[in-house]
């Protein structure tokens, strides 16, 4: 099957399911669609799940874990804001240099709400949306400003060669790395309609699938959130750490690769 041909049914099924995927436009970008990280050589790669405005909790676990930012980087799976109590925090997180996140669904959603109102309306009413009604709206700017920026997956080179992806959502099933990162910078700059972007910020056909599936082509492991899970899941290549930060008795993951691989 061609890779147009592919996207083509991809589009149409996302298409049949409004509860699922955004029916409303999703909004344009200015960050790269790919971000493609050095390995680190001097500390250690830590990956967080979706955080939900759970800061103060972000800081006592890096601060359990010994988190130096002199040589650490901690890499977030998306969804830095809603729900949580603590959003506005996002810009001070977003600031450092040693600080990564790809896009999840909820970023996209306060991107989508600035130019749609049904797309507001799903953020505020429905998806934990609500505090930017009472938010300072400079921060308010200041937060959208930089959340425009971020990039729907990161690559991250390792020392020994490999690399390490990142990407809130999936890689649609039947899809290599490589095919969906091209296919992203297409969508991203315009010309192609957002089928693997939706993918990447909102798609959970790969979680769900019950029957075995390949590892994914071309990335060593991919690293994922978006939907909640208990404990840190393995399926194949791809880790699931969204261990529910925001909810009641949900814990926030922070663990580099040895840590995700020994569970």
């Amino acid at each position: 099957m061609s890779s147009d041909v592919f996207f083509e049914q991809l589009g149409r099924f996302q298409s049949s399911r409004p509860n699922d995927y955004p029916s409303w436009p999703m909004a344009d970008t200015r960050g790269p669609a790919v971000l493609r990280v050095p390995a680190n050589t001097t500390g250690r790669d830590f990956f967080v799940g979706d955080l939900h405005g759970m800061y103060l909790m972000l800081e006592e676990r890096l601060d359990m874990l010994g988190f130096d930012p002199e040589v650490d980087r901690l890499f977030s799976v998306g969804d830095l804001i809603d729900r949580g109590p603590d959003n506005i925090m996002a810009l001070r997180y977003l600031d450092q240099p040693w600080f990564f996140a790809v896009l999840g669904n909820h970023d996209h959603m306060m991107l989508d709400a600035e130019t749609d109102d049904f797309a507001r309306n799903i953020w505020m009413g429905y998806n934990g949306g609500e505090w930017a009604r009472f938010a300072d709206v400079r921060q308010l700017r200041s937060l959208q400003s930089k959340l425009e920026t971020l990039p729907y997956v990161i690559e991250i080179e390792q020392p020994n060669g490999g690399v390490v992806g990142i990407v809130h959502a999936e890689v649609p099933i039947g899809l290599g790395w490589q095919g969906f990162t091209e296919r992203l910078e297409a969508e991203r700059v315009g010309r192609l309609p957002k089928v693997a972007i939706r993918s990447a910020t909102w798609g959970r056909e790969r979680f769900w699938e019950k029957t075995d599936l390949p590892e994914i082509d071309g990335v060593d492991y991919l690293i994922s959130g978006h939907t909640t899970v208990n404990d840190v899941r393995r399926s194949g290549n791809t880790f699931y750490i969204d261990t529910g930060a925001c909810k009641p008795f949900g814990v926030m993951t922070v663990a580099t690769l040895d840590k995700l691989k020994s569970k």
